[in-house]
């Protein structure tokens, strides 16, 4: 696997809404309490150390031990570079479930564009599926959208020289990262790095590292990186792997080496259940049988949040005469 893909930048989008661009662009606040739960179930065995609330649109990518997650009325997105990637459509089970809602986009980021894939689902069935490197389609499913085909004509050409792993390989028409980007702005209605989208998600580490008070994962219009007419990636600014290091360092003062921050991923097995009670919150069920697991997670959250503690039970049924938002 090379270290483009091993690295890539996972983007999930989970939508029932009927449009999704105006939702988010009344800059909804994200429920923290299931962001919490969804990062715990698509991560089971690994502690959650809280990295703080920020705009997704604005902010450095999530690192290979990070994973970012924002829960809206019907809209959900989860970003990570903890996921393996090796096609868009083996995605599933394990990290999309596409009945999870109406639409499901997924996409993957590749360092330096030269991996890239995409994929979208339509009430539970694969539309179109997308996965190459810059010298070989690793898949092709489904009809090509229309905003494809000035790649595959050739009018926008790979200036870079691409690594070729296969001597007799021929190279894409097109840099792989970037035809990522235009069909992710033409099925969200956005670009990646919109600036008129707060997009607030909250931040989770997955490696243990104590817990500190958050760096600023926001990029300033005046940093090298910053150039909104040409995004280039799923986020903007520092290298993922550099913050984790600077994070780690802030919080014990342990100097740790960016490569040793951005430890090899060890594949987890899925919580039992965990899609079945997202569902279930989704379409506005009573969460009645939740894993007692989480009991702390929420109150030590809601102390923190209100300055006084309550508990775990009491905050879950305290709303069950609540009307969830419709999907």
């Amino acid at each position: 696997m090379s270290k483009s893909r091993d690295r890539a930048v996972v983007t999930i989008w989970f939508v029932s809404a009927p449009d999704a661009h105006s939702l988010l662009a009344t800059n909804p606040e994200s429920d923290y309490r299931y962001a919490q739960r969804l990062a715990k179930g698509l991560f089971p065995d690994k502690p959650l150390t809280p990295l703080g609330s920020f705009p997704l649109t604005r902010s450095v990518p999530a690192g290979q031990e990070e994973i970012y997650v924002g829960t809206y009325p019907g809209v959900t997105v989860v970003q990570t570079a903890a996921i393996p990637v090796t096609t868009m459509s083996q995605l599933v089970p394990k990290w999309v479930q596409p009945e999870a809602a109406t639409h499901v986009y997924a996409f993957a980021d590749g360092r330096n564009g030269e991996f890239a894939g995409f994929a979208h689902w339509h009430e539970d069935r694969l539309v179109r599926a997308f996965t190459a490197t810059a010298t070989n389609i690793e898949e092709t499913i489904g009809l090509p959208d229309p905003a494809e085909g000035p790649y595959w004509s050739g009018e926008f050409p790979n200036h870079n020289t691409p690594e070729f792993e296969d001597p007799f390989a021929i190279p894409l028409p097109f840099l792989p990262g970037d035809i990522l980007l235009t069909m992710y702005t033409k099925w969200m209605g956005f670009s990646p790095s919109a600036e008129h989208l707060e997009l607030n998600v909250d931040g989770f580490a997955l490696d243990g590292r104590p817990e500190t008070k958050p760096m600023d994962r926001i990029v300033p219009p005046d940093h090298e990186d910053f150039d909104p007419s040409q995004p280039r990636k799923l986020g903007k600014g520092i290298d993922a792997d550099e913050l984790t290091a600077a994070e780690i360092e802030e919080a014990s003062g342990e100097v740790v080496d960016d490569d040793d921050a951005a430890a090899a991923e060890v594949e987890q097995e899925k919580k039992p259940g965990l899609w079945t009670r997202f569902k279930r919150w989704w379409f506005g069920d009573k969460m009645e049988d939740e894993d007692p697991d989480y009991e702390s997670e929420y109150e030590d959250a809601y102390e923190e949040e209100h300055g006084h503690r309550e508990l775990a039970s009491d905050m879950l049924h305290a709303d069950d005469d609540e009307e969830y938002p419709s999907v």
